[in-house]
């Protein structure tokens, strides 16, 4: 039986520095949990690229990224992986593992870690994985969502995200479906455990939503209609735009719909709004302070995710918690969540008739408060499940 405390390295990008503070904000909230009960030190690769390129002015923020940093009690380390943005995403894996080898072999000296636990299969999973592999320790791989299914698709991302979960000591996913899809690679099911993400519930709780739309300066009188997440094709964002059309066509009332997050569609999405004559109740917020979401979700009438891939997204877990109504599309982890009538309506993706006749049926029925959710665990619940595997893969370290 182990005695001494668990030392984790933790491998992934999707960690908050000092520029991005929200990046991977539910890696981070896991990660603090952990660490206590684990000894953790946190190796967060930023993208590198030598050349200032105009067109990709976006990765210049990337050099203003601190070499070492303490987040939430954290020893963390940014070590700059070479990408070429948007070619040769199959070196990704090989290039991250040889970028970040050094800065790993001189942590160990004073770190020697006991498991090596990658979170994001691909490619940080299976730099992990190439690492574990040299330096002889045992990796956990945390599977969250597209770098299973959607990255699989490529015929050697395929390959070398397979080779990983072999070689890993267990696979944990956010939810059902993403494990189905990993048993399909050809791992045993006895080797994958599904742990959902967790959610602060000390601060997403009920919340008396007009004074949270005083707090936020909203009218008290809109039925509003939320939207939380990145503003990417994959979200959804521009289905939700036209079934908001047809609500207001079908004169459903005082509405408006709050769209909170940032991302590469903006322009279209807000070009796609002016057009249908919505821009007077349609708000866009591009970021927020992750404290001041719950704010926010006890505001609304209605949340809606009309997402068109989805692992398991956090904000329909915070959202429940707050036990506000929910219309989401029916794809990922999002059913094992909402498996309940009780806490809003699945549609179909693509399908902006559906998301507007859900929207318009929770509005209507005026819902306050859903029942309190069974299927949200604290933060505190998940990480004892990790802490379980973390601790049971080192034990058979070689």
């Amino acid at each position: 039986m182990r005695t001494e405390t668990l030392k984790v390295l933790v491998i992934t990008n999707l960690f908050p520095n000092n520029i991005e503070k929200n990046r991977g904000i539910f890696i981070k909230q896991s990660l603090q949990r952990i660490n206590g009960p684990c000894d953790i030190r946190v190796v967060a690769p930023v993208p590198w690229f030598p050349l200032n390129i105009k067109f990709l002015s976006n990765w210049s923020v990337n050099s203003l990224v601190s070499a070492e940093e303490e987040i939430a009690g954290i020893k963390t380390y940014h070590p700059r992986w070479l990408v070429i943005p948007k070619m040769m995403r199959s070196m990704y894996g090989f290039l991250m593992f040889a970028c970040i080898l050094p800065g790993i072999l001189k942590v160990r000296k004073s770190f020697d870690f006991d498991v090596i636990y990658g979170h994001w299969i691909y490619p940080d999973g299976f730099a992990s994985a190439l690492l574990a592999k040299i330096l002889k320790v045992p990796v956990v791989l945390h599977a969250r969502g597209c770098d299973i299914n959607q990255y699989t698709r490529f015929y050697l991302r395929r390959k070398m995200i397979t080779w990983a979960v072999k070689n890993a000591r267990s696979i944990i996913t956010v939810s059902r479906q993403l494990k189905e899809n990993v048993v399909k690679l050809g791992i045993e099911p006895e080797k994958i455990i599904v742990v959902q993400n967790g959610v602060d519930t000390g601060i997403f709780k009920p919340m008396d939503r007009n004074e949270c739309r005083s707090k936020l300066g909203l009218n008290k009188e809109e039925k509003i209609i939320l939207f939380i997440g990145t503003v990417e094709e994959v979200k959804g964002v521009e289905y939700l735009i036209e079934a908001f059309k047809k609500i207001r066509d079908r004169g459903v009332g005082k509405i408006r719909l709050i769209v909170i997050g940032k991302g590469a569609l903006e322009n279209k999405i807000k070009e796609k709004t002016a057009g249908y004559g919505l821009s007077d109740i349609v708000d866009f917020v591009r970021e927020i302070p992750h404290a001041e979401v719950p704010l926010w979700i006890n505001s609304c009438d209605v949340f809606c995710l009309p997402s068109i891939r989805e692992g398991m997204p956090n904000v329909i877990l915070e959202t429940l918690s707050c036990r506000r109504p929910v219309v989401a599309t029916d794809v990922g982890g999002i059913p094992d969540i909402m498996n309940s009538a009780e806490y809003g309506l699945l549609v179909p993706p693509r399908d902006p008739e559906a998301l507007a006749g859900a929207l318009i049926r929770l509005l209507s029925e005026g819902r306050k408060e859903i029942y309190n959710p069974e299927t949200v665990l604290s933060w505190g619940e998940h990480a004892e499940k990790i802490i379980k595997e973390l601790n049971a893969a080192a034990g058979n370290r070689e």
